[in-house]
């Protein structure tokens, strides 16, 4: 199943000498200037990748805000906190953004003009996220955040569990190997539900008797590349 994930987690022990991303996990949970960042609320307290997340507080920067999630989950180089970097409030007390899938490794707000960060994303897992504000008044104190598993994270769950999805992918293989074509399968938003997408490099005849339509529910659709 094709997965677009940008976390080259190999070479972050390399790097770690090369670049400082500001900050652990420990140092995010105390105040460091004397206008000081505080967290008051964050709505709602859970969601999905793409939910709109507000941040209410005080001392947050007019320009430059970075967004502190820490969880065991994350590892860079034993680091476990990552970044959403470079809001803005324009009232220095809320802070608006849409839950990503992937963060950054750096508080660039922590950064030194000479200093640069890796350009890898690193996901963000499911689960308890501690939740913190940084920039140049220091680092907020830390409140709770749930990323919950979306719809179709919870149907790949499903498919990816199937002996018919089991099936389909000894299919795919056996024409990549016979056509010299290159095959590929993905769970997708198809006109407002979740289907499973095939790609076919090559036309193969018998195609349409050997993939099911349809498997644990979810329609099955055949595209050529």
């Amino acid at each position: 199943m094709v997965r677009l994930i940008a976390a080259v987690l190999g070479v972050a022990t390399g790097l770690l000498g090369a670049f400082a991303c500001g900050g652990d996990s420990e140092g995010l949970s105390q105040p460091t200037s004397q206008a000081a960042v505080r967290i008051e609320s964050i709505s709602p307290s859970s969601g999905t990748i793409g939910t709109e997340v507000i941040i209410r507080g005080s001392g947050f920067d007019p320009a430059d805000n970075d967004i502190a999630f820490t969880n065991e989950d994350i590892n860079f180089g034993g680091n476990n906190t990552a970044y959403v970097n470079g809001l803005a409030s324009s009232d220095g007390s809320t802070l608006l953004f849409d839950l990503p899938d992937l963060l950054g490794a750096c508080a660039f707000s922590q950064m030194k003009a000479d200093e640069a960060c890796p350009s890898i994303g690193l996901p963000l897992p499911v689960g308890d996220l501690a939740v913190a504000v940084v920039n140049r008044n220091g680092s907020s104190n830390t409140l709770g955040f749930e990323r919950e598993k979306s719809e179709i994270e919870l149907a790949t769950e499903v498919i990816d569990g199937s002996p018919s999805y089991q099936r389909l992918r000894e299919t795919l293989d056996e024409i990549t190997k016979r056509t010299g074509g290159t095959t590929a399968s993905d769970v997708s938003q198809c006109d407002g539900q979740i289907c499973i997408d095939i790609w076919i490099e090559k036309d193969v005849p018998e195609l349409s008797q050997k993939i099911p339509s349809e498997i644990e529910g979810f329609e099955v659709r055949v595209q050529e590349w």
